[in-house]
């Protein structure tokens, strides 16, 4: 099945727009580390879960207000495809860290 050009594009907009708020959301998380930093780390994942949410809400936003051929269902299969493939990743890791001899964690 071949897509055509606007499908491919609304599935890579889509794509972006699961990375890019993604992207945010982990640069901002993993800035500062330590004990120390443990309420300003927590604080700080709050706020920006908030910005990613909004973030993915303008991007659609915009997709859909300055994109005038898109495929809704193309753009909406990207986005899910993408960010399903980062929670997999995500639950595939804390997997194999709990399968880990405790020597190697």
């Amino acid at each position: 099945m071949a897509l055509s050009w606007v499908e491919a594009q609304s599935v890579i907009i889509g794509a972006l727009i699961a990375i890019i708020p993604g992207a945010y959301f982990g640069f901002v998380y993993f800035r500062e580390t330590g004990s120390r930093a443990m309420q300003r780390t927590i604080r700080r994942a709050f706020v920006a879960e908030a910005v990613k949410l909004v973030m993915m809400g303008a991007g659609f936003a915009l997709a859909f207000r300055f994109m005038g051929s898109l495929n809704p269902l193309a753009l909406f299969i990207g986005f899910v495809l993408t960010h399903g493939c980062g929670i997999f990743a995500i639950a595939k890791m804390q997997f194999a860290y709990k399968q880990a001899p405790e020597h190697q964690r």
